[in-house]
């Protein structure tokens, strides 16, 4: 009786340390289960924040990028301060001095009127800026154009003649130009139109959109204010005509009208449409016109109300 009974007072106290050894293996196991979870999370986090890191450093690489571009394409300034001038002692436009090798220098027409390489005044544009240094380009071909074309009648025919001059318009925004060309001799003279609308304060050339937004007008209301402007000078044009059914070609009014609004869209379309704002900050557009005489299509400048 006491020998089984010290056998189960035995048997317990075996239990008993086994029990703890158990609690004990199950507690060690949670806190390296709790561990390695901690772990792993932190190490999202750490990867997630080193994502967040590099987006946050190639976004503003890009915005970086962005505005660098947008500084070296004019190498201008960002605050209100009007692009600085090649000379500053000058005004922003004035009359080209370009050297031409002919001589005489003038030369009386058939019909008895003088012209003079003179007679073909264009501009510079005192803008320190990349869009100004190409449009200066432009401007200098066109001289050395007008000029051959002056040289070639002076030693030939003397019949035909052309001329040029430019106006300027400008506020503490925009600076346009409008440089006008005038061919004529044995048939009706035409012009010819040559366009630069400047913002002052990045030196970049406006376009058709920013010119017409600035004087007032939106897509919406543009279109149908032209093709008015158009058919009232159409409609002027045309009344010179007395028997316009005697041309081959017919002169149907419709058919001339909707040549020139087409005339404009198209040159919306091709980005080839030419325009200024004027002293009172006009809108005003160039639009060649279908007339049944001479060439057939005359550029005719308009105020857009």
């Amino acid at each position: 009786m006491n020998d089984d009974s010290n056998l189960n007072n035995q048997g317990v106290k075996d239990e008993k340390p086994k029990k703890k050894v158990n609690i004990l293996i199950i507690v060690l196991l949670v806190v390296v289960i709790g561990l390695a979870g901690f772990v792993a999370y932190d190490k999202v986090l750490s990867t997630a924040s080193d994502s967040d890191d590099n987006n946050s450093n190639e976004t503003n690489n890009n915005d970086k990028k962005d505005n660098d571009n947008n500084n070296d394409e004019e190498g201008t300034n960002n605050d209100n301060t009007p692009v600085a001038k090649i000379d500053e002692s000058k005004p922003w436009v004035y009359d080209a001095t370009y050297e031409y090798d002919v001589n005489p220098k003038s030369y009386t027409t058939s019909y008895g009127e003088t012209y003079s390489l003179d007679d073909i005044n264009i501009p510079y544009i005192n803008l320190n800026s990349t869009a100004a240094t190409k449009a200066n380009a432009e401007i200098n071909d066109l001289f050395i154009e007008l000029a051959d074309f002056f040289k070639n009648q002076l030693e030939t025919y003397k019949e035909w003649w052309y001329v040029a001059d430019y106006k300027t318009y400008s506020d503490n925004d925009v600076l346009s130009i409008v440089v006008t060309t005038i061919v004529g001799g044995t048939d009706v003279p035409w012009e010819r139109y040559y366009t630069y609308n400047f913002d002052l304060k990045t030196g970049k050339l406006l376009t058709y959109k920013e010119i017409y937004q600035y004087a007032g007008f939106d897509s919406s209301n543009l279109s149908e204010k032209v093709e008015k402007a158009i058919t009232d000078v159409m409609t002027d044009e045309m009344k010179s005509f007395i028997y316009p059914d005697n041309y081959p070609n017919g002169t149907n009014f419709t058919k001339y009208n909707n040549d020139s609004i087409n005339n404009y869209k198209k040159s919306v379309t091709d980005d080839s449409i030419k325009c200024f704002l004027d002293k009172d900050k006009k809108l005003n557009i160039i639009v060649t016109l279908r007339i049944p005489a001479g060439r057939g299509n005359f550029d005719t400048a308009f105020v857009i109300e």
